[in-house]
């Protein structure tokens, strides 16, 4: 019998490209899908990010799997993912979050 092996949950650190020092971003999703998509990140496997995340919902429900149960995204819900839970991105997110303008961020 051959035994089912569960994929290993991915180490995620924090990492500001721009602002080393300065121990936080923000960003919109689809920042995150186009930084990925240019430096081949998988967005898709479970991961344990070594930082808190923030998604400030603006339009559209969807849901993120956090310690294996979904949580609720989208207009009206802040969902806060607390450093080192595990997380699977559920594809969703994307068409229902959109965190800040970065233009404002900058001045």
């Amino acid at each position: 019998m051959t035994e089912a092996r569960t994929p290993a949950i991915r180490e995620l650190p924090f990492r500001h490209n721009q602002k080393p020092g300065l121990g936080f971003e923000i960003f919109t999703l689809q920042d995150l899908y186009d930084r990925a998509e240019r430096h081949g990140y998988d967005l898709v496997s479970p991961q344990r990010p070594e930082f808190h995340t923030i998604y400030l919902g603006t339009r559209g429900r969807g849901t993120h799997v956090v310690d294996f149960t979904p949580a609720p995204l989208g207009a009206g819900f802040a969902t806060v993912v607390a450093r080192g839970r595990p997380a699977v991105p559920s594809g969703q997110e994307s068409r229902c979050v959109l965190p800040a303008d970065r233009a404002r961020l900058r001045a």
